[in-house]
């Protein structure tokens, strides 16, 4: 009888132990404002959204292209953006013992204003 209460323990310390090891989704990549169309000079902000913690894990987030100091928040913030800042944009985070996978590429279009004309 001790020996299957002990396994019984075993295995209920097991289950609680490695709940919070339960994957992650991919991260997706969003535009704020979501606009179809930036033009130069505007301030966008990416963010880095996941949508099966629930809140629980204190996120550090990497973003590539890094060339901008980027953050290691779920926010990216371009002021004044041009040209040169258009392109894809990725990110993953980690937190605990739980890492993402990176994101599915975000394209960023950056247009001159002219260009309408």
């Amino acid at each position: 009888m001790g020996h299957i209460l002990l396994c019984v323990l075993g295995f209920f310390w097991l289950d609680t132990h490695f709940a919070g090891c339960a994957e992650v989704s991919r991260p997706t990549v969003t535009l704020q404002p979501n606009w179809s169309v930036v033009f130069r000079g505007e301030t966008v902000t990416l963010r880095c959204e996941i949508q099966d913690d629930g809140g629980r894990t204190q996120w550090n987030y990497e973003w590539s292209p890094a060339n901008r100091n980027a953050p290691t928040s779920s926010e990216y913030r371009i002021s004044s953006v041009s040209e040169s800042d258009s392109g894809n944009y990725w990110c993953e985070a980690s937190g605990g013992h739980q890492n993402t996978d990176w994101s599915f590429p975000f394209r960023l279009t950056v247009r001159c204003k002219s260009d309408l004309l």
